[in-house]
């Protein structure tokens, strides 16, 4: 991994790859994938040259899309308006018909552009939804001035005394002193008493 090798760069003072080799603090297979994938790497840009067939053409083309984990493909097809048999050709290493849940802007592949934009579209309004979701569920904060009361600020705010005195653990709402930040629960319904 990555931070093997910046440790193995660090202890050895080698300053490229191939010093690095030399040194020896690499295991044998990090050491043999550079010249393996170099070597390949030749022989594709030369094929003509080392005697390999071209590579065909007719390979399939693909649009790519970032997803949040976890989500299946079935409900993918929904949203793209592809097939979920096309989905599962275009992506094998999907297992279990799901996007890895532990993974978010997971990346799988679509036959067409419009198929991507139909899926961007859909999680476009799912952010925008759990945005606006979460700015109505968030508390308000307000720092008391002086001759303000639980009440005042219920009816400002729209909740109930209880409501705001539950939040803010407050056991005598007489009690609430000037410059202390209360934290006011977001509005519910028609819950306006006071």
């Amino acid at each position: 991994g990555e931070g093997r090798v910046l440790r193995a760069l660090g202890r050895g003072g080698a300053m490229d790859f191939w010093s690095l080799v030399e040194s020896g603090e690499l295991r044998r297979e990090s050491s043999e994938y550079v010249p393996r994938f170099l070597a390949v790497l030749k022989i594709l840009t030369n094929a003509g040259r080392y005697g390999v067939p071209p590579v065909e053409s007719g390979a399939p083309v693909f649009y790519k899309a970032g997803l949040p984990g976890g989500v299946s493909l079935s409900t993918v097809a929904r949203w793209s308006g592809v097939k979920v048999g096309e989905l599962k050709e275009l992506n094998p290493e999907v297992l279990r018909n799901r996007v890895p849940p532990f993974l978010s802007g997971y990346v799988i592949r679509f036959p067409t552009t419009r198929s991507v934009a139909r899926v961007e579209r859909v999680l476009a309004h799912s952010i925008r939804a759990k945005r606006r979701s979460y700015a109505r569920r968030r508390p308000i904060r307000h720092r008391v001035k002086k001759g303000e009361t639980l009440g005042a600020l219920a009816r400002r705010y729209g909740v109930s005394v209880s409501a705001i005195m539950s939040r803010n653990r407050i056991r005598d709402p007489r009690k609430i002193r000037p410059g202390r930040l209360l934290y006011i629960p977001a509005k519910r319904g028609s819950d306006r008493s006071s």
